[in-house]
């Protein structure tokens, strides 16, 4: 089946090879773009005020791809809906706290705790916790930001969520094993 641009008809096969190729800069002010966007916006709950940005995000996208390239249908809706998850994906690393929310201890004593925690740890460690937990990143942006595989980043996870398991040194009685006493 071959839809029309904006229609959200992925093709595949021989359809794909069916589907016309026009030049980016055709695309660039096309009403099929817009209409694309807002109704992948839509479909995937995005604000109505995010739309202008997602539709510059797609127009960016295909300036980046080049002028003189000739793209289809079916690669603007995938380019739009990558930018619709990357959206979606950094609104969920903007949540907070809701606002009745109040712990029985002090947050400022909770930060502080966290925080030396956080500077007994290796350097590599504790740059991993600031990049995933501070800034928000995922695990591909980690091993960008600090040029290791991917594997190693699980590794890292894996590891600082251990280190934040096992019961502190200087905690009396945490973790600690009471001697067994003879009756």
């Amino acid at each position: 089946m071959v839809g029309r641009p904006g229609s959200g008809v992925l093709r595949t096969g021989r359809d794909r090879a069916a589907a016309t190729y026009r030049p980016v800069g055709e695309w660039i002010e096309d009403p099929h773009l817009a209409r694309l966007t807002n109704r992948l916006a839509r479909d995937h709950g995005l604000p109505c005020e995010d739309l202008e940005d997602l539709l510059q995000d797609v127009r960016l996208a295909l300036c980046k791809a080049g002028t003189g390239r000739r793209v289809n249908s079916t690669w603007i809706y995938k380019t739009a809906l990558h930018k619709v998850v990357d959206r979606i994906r950094s609104e969920s690393r903007q949540t907070h706290l809701p606002v009745g929310f109040s712990s029985p201890v002090g947050d400022e004593e909770l930060l502080h705790l966290l925080h030396t925690r956080i500077s007994r740890m290796p350097a590599k460690l504790n740059r991993f916790c600031s990049l995933r937990y501070e800034e928000g990143l995922n695990r591909h942006e980690i091993a960008e930001r600090m040029r290791i595989g991917r594997g190693s980043v699980r590794w890292l996870e894996t590891r600082a969520l251990e280190f934040f398991r096992k019961p502190s040194a200087n905690r009396p009685g945490v973790g600690a094993v009471s001697p067994k006493r003879d009756a």
